[in-house]
């Protein structure tokens, strides 16, 4: 078996003129937006960095967080089911959301309610720091091309 289809997707959001919906999402809304657009940097808002150093986001972290793990979570729904027509989503999937490293407890929290309001939460829902997710990837690719 070869190694599985990779791809990055960016973490951008583009939203109607009162912010009220996501018009574009990933590389499409970063392909819409200039370079220094703060809604591609939400995601520093759960690290210890000082909040001077944070960008200003047009919307808060937290609507921000939610908004693109729905569209993310909505793009994996669409994607399996093209292909598994008997996929129960919430019992077949496991979902790995992660947290920076030097994030705290608090924004830990915060990503808990994100995902919930997000309707991504799942008993098969793991929440892991980015470092110890990237690194038991790595084993299971190696694992799976022995």
């Amino acid at each position: 078996m070869g190694p599985p289809f990779l791809f990055q997707t960016y973490t951008a959001l583009e939203y109607d003129d009162e912010y009220n919906k996501v018009i574009s999402w990933g590389f499409p809304a970063k392909r819409n937006k200039d370079d220094n657009k703060p809604d591609e940097l939400f995601k520093l808002h759960l690290s210890d960095i000082p909040d001077e150093l944070k960008p200003k986001l047009p919307v808060g972290y937290e609507k921000a967080i939610t908004d693109y793990l729905r569209e993310i979570v909505q793009a994996i729904k669409d994607d399996l089911s093209r292909h598994w027509d008997s996929l129960n989503f919430y019992k077949d999937v496991l979902l790995v959301i992660t947290c920076p490293a030097d994030s705290s407890e608090n924004a830990s929290s915060i990503m808990r309610e994100c995902v919930y309001n997000a309707g991504a939460d799942s008993s098969n829902l793991i929440r892991s720091l980015l470092a110890e997710a990237a690194s038991t990837y790595r084993n299971f690719i190696r694992h799976d091309q022995k």
